[in-house]
Order: structure tokens, then C-alpha cells, then sequence
């Protein structure tokens, strides 16, 4: 008999154990959550992005694309496939969630409610694979950097987006440029220069020299390559390099709510 009662608590202890470890690895989902297409306006350049106050979670102005690169931390060279229009501009989302149980969520906790939301209202299947890209190295070109030391001043930076980029750099370093240099040259990059320091700089150039001929841009800013260069003293160099991804099988356009 006593055997009998130490087997049936020990199936209660591991029955309580499972379920504990079950809660624990099912996804955080948003307790409710709205998604509208974004109306653009003429007073359109807002907010671009997500906020959390408290339970409430926003995202303002996001394409299928972004989300799925915000909800799984990815560049945007890492997403490939995808519907016709997976990699336009519209339609872009405004989504309001919340959180489950009046948490106040994390960013990793926020990443983890937009995975689910993907999957259940937009349809999202993909599948990861390896796949060669080009890509580019960051060297110092062969006259030397020119990159002036911090001055010590607050970390930052003030950004021009336009045809003609203006960065103006702030206690900054290679790496943060290289997140910037990745998002334009839409590849890896990778840094060699072995400087580790902070510095003070600024940057301008074109982004795209196809757009700026095409819109009659009256600019002596030169290209993004010849920028580093004669700027910074910093020289990109093309290679080919393997870089892990997701593939979109398949995506569909949320029902608004």
C-alpha cells in the first residue's frame, strides 16, 4: 500500500513538473491585439517604430518585412522570399497589443508576442537556410584613417535621410557605422580595420547614385565607397561570404481589426 501511495505522488510531482516546464516553453502571446494598414498623409514623417507603455504595445508604420526583421532580430538581407509584395513599401501596419496579465513586456518579450502575432494573423511559414551573398569587408584605406578621438561627448548621431546622406557622429564606433553601412549596401560587412576606438566624424554621400541621376539631384556628394575613403579613410572591399537566413514560404495580408 505504502509503495502504491510513494508511486502515485511521484506521478503527481512529475505530472506538476511537465505542466511547469509546458507553461514555460509556450510562447508569449499578446492578450488582444489590433491591426490596421497604415493611411499615409501629407503630414506623413512621424513616429516609425514601436513603443511600450506599460501593458500596451505599439508599432507604427511597418511593412510585413520590418516586422518579421524586428520580431527575429534579423538585417534586412537576412529575409528572403516572400508574396509579390513582400519587399515594397505598402502596405505598412499599425498594430496595438497587449500584453497578457498587465505585463509590462521586455523588447525580448515584445519580439516573442510579434513572432506569434506573424504566424497567427499574418499566415507566416518559412524555413531557414545558408546561402552566399556578397558581402564586404571594412579596411583602412592606404593612406591612413581619418578618424578624430572622442572628444568625450555624449554618445549620438544626426542623420539626413535623403538622396544625399549627412551623418554627423558623435563618440561613435566602427561598429555602430558598420550596422548603418549594412542597412545601405542591404549585405554583410564585416569590420578589419582593428580600431577599437570612439570617435567624432561626419559622412556625406549618396546613397543610391541610380535615384539621384534619375531625380536630377544637383549634388557633389560622391558615392558611398568613394565617401569612406576620401572622408574617413576607410575603404569597403567586396567578398563573398555564407550568411544564415529565413525564407518566406508563404505570408498573406492581415484581416484589419
Amino acid at each position: 500500500m505504502r509503495y502504491a501511495m510513494k508511486v502515485t505522488a511521484f506521478a503527481v510531482l512529475l505530472l506538476s513538473l511537465t505542466s511547469i516546464v509546458v507553461a514555460q516553453n509556450k510562447p508569449l502571446t499578446f492578450e488582444v491585439a489590433s491591426i490596421k494598414e497604415h493611411v499615409f498623409s501629407g503630414r506623413d514623417g512621424g513616429f516609425v517604430g514601436s513603443r511600450i507603455s506599460g501593458s500596451l504595445v505599439t508599432v507604427s508604420t511597418s511593412t510585413l518585412k520590418r516586422l518579421i526583421q524586428n520580431a527575429y532580430q534579423l538585417q534586412p538581407y537576412e529575409v528572403g522570399g516572400g508574396p509579390a509584395w513582400f519587399n515594397d513599401n505598402l502596405p505598412a501596419y499599425d498594430i496595438t497589443g497587449r500584453a497578457p496579465d498587465g505585463l509590462t513586456p521586455t523588447a525580448d518579450e515584445v519580439r516573442q508576442m510579434l513572432q506569434a502575432l506573424l504566424i497567427d494573423r499574418f499566415k507566416l511559414v518559412f524555413h531557414r537556410e545558408t546561402r552566399e551573398l556578397t558581402g564586404y569587408t571594412l579596411v583602412i584605406g592606404k593612406n591612413g584613417p581619418k578618424l578624430k578621438a572622442t572628444s568625450g561627448a555624449r554618445s549620438g548621431a544626426r542623420i539626413s535621410i535623403g538622396t544625399v546622406r549627412r551623418l554627423e557622429a558623435t563618440n561613435m564606433s566602427l561598429a555602430q557605422l558598420i550596422g548603418g553601412l549594412r542597412a545601405d549596401l542591404n549585405g554583410p560587412v564585416v569590420d578589419q580595420t582593428g580600431l577599437d576606438g570612439r570617435y567624432d566624424f561626419q559622412l556625406e554621400y549618396i546613397a543610391d547614385p541610380l535615384q539621384a541621376n534619375t531625380a536630377n539631384v544637383n549634388s557633389t556628394a560622391p558615392d558611398l565607397f568613394t565617401a569612406l575613403q576620401e572622408q574617413l579613410g576607410l575603404k569597403l572591399e567586396s567578398m563573398k561570404t555564407n550568411v544564415d537566413m529565413i525564407v518566406i514560404d508563404h505570408a498573406e495580408k492581415p484581416d484589419a481589426n
